[in-house]
């Protein structure tokens, strides 16, 4: 099953990669190179699944985790938002995204992660970036937390855990 999740994460960051004019033949060109070790990762392409939104121009940083009841539930970043998908027949089938949490004063929401807690409800956490040439130190980079407790459906009000400075060296 490590496997298929693996799988899952590598269609992401594909699917990312593929939407900045890059194409298969560089994934193809790698997947000849020698074994390490007598070690070697090839991706049969015959299996790609775009998960992300076609119509984004940016999503990555996917991470995944298997719900108490089986679920597979995946956050990612996507064009400054942080989305969630589940499938619940093991990645065959995908539901829509849901906003987790959306940029607002062109503040990034950036980097999820994703856990369940014993109860069954789930947490996100997630990067506010600002700009890289910010110099507004109202719009600081922190790090906030919403809570779920129907599956992914709707999510709480955030919560800040941290708060950083304004410019990115400080962030």
């Amino acid at each position: 099953m490590k496997g298929f999740y693996t799988l899952v994460f590598l269609v992401l960051i594909y699917c990312s990669y593929a939407q900045h004019g890059n194409n298969v033949s560089a994934a193809n060109a790698l997947a000849t190179k020698n074994p390490i070790n007598g070690i070697r990762i090839a991706w049969d392409h015959s299996t790609l699944k775009q998960l992300s939104l076609a119509e984004a121009r940016y999503s990555g940083y996917a991470r995944m985790i298997k719900l108490h009841d089986g679920v597979l539930y995946c956050v990612y970043e996507s064009d400054k938002a942080v989305l969630a998908i589940n499938s619940a027949d093991g990645g065959r089938h995908w539901s829509r995204p849901v906003v987790v949490a959306s940029p607002k004063n062109n503040i990034a929401c950036a980097v999820p992660e994703v856990l369940q807690l014993q109860d069954g409800s789930l947490l996100v956490s997630y990067n506010l970036r600002p700009p890289a040439n910010n110099n507004n130190p109202e719009k600081r980079f922190s790090i906030q937390v919403r809570r779920s407790l129907n599956g992914g459906t709707t999510w709480s009000q955030p919560v800040e855990v941290y708060k950083a400075g304004h410019e990115f060296k400080n962030g």
